[in-house]
């Protein structure tokens, strides 16, 4: 798995791509999920393959909006598909990636602590001082 490669190939697809309209679902939006999933992650002793694999859903966990809004976790796994078996990832890999995504979907169904880690990682702005600031323009 060349993951530095995926990372830098679908921020910098994010970051150009992206509807300008998407003030939620942005590329910073991708970065934060990611700071919070490599801490949880870091707290259940996730690493090596597991880390990586987790983190590759999280970074392209919301590409589905370079598509559409409607589905978008089923997108983000066809753009998975498209692009990870260049970079390395199995099939099952690849698998795993997807049920990752698709356990983002709400409302929310992890089956597993991967699974668990990125639901979270994915809603913890909701409980952070940061998130009522910016909501009430302070």
């Amino acid at each position: 798995m060349e993951f530095e490669k995926v990372k830098l190939f679908i921020l910098k697809k994010l970051k150009r791509e992206l509807p300008k309209n998407l003030t939620y679902h942005s590329a910073e939006h991708i970065k934060d999920v990611y700071r919070s999933a490599k801490i949880l992650a870091s707290m259940e002793g996730i690493q090596g393959d597991e880390l990586t694999l987790l983190l590759t859903a999280v970074l392209f966990h919301d590409s589905g909006f370079l598509r559409q809004q409607a589905d978008h976790e089923l997108i983000s796994c066809e753009i998975v598909r498209e692009h990870l078996p260049s970079y390395g990832y199995s099939e099952e890999q690849i698998n795993r990636i997807c049920g990752m995504i698709m356990a983002t979907r709400i409302p929310q169904a992890p089956h597993n602590l991967l699974e668990e880690i990125i639901c979270d990682a994915d809603l913890d702005y909701l409980g952070r001082d940061d998130f009522f600031k910016i909501g009430n323009g302070l």
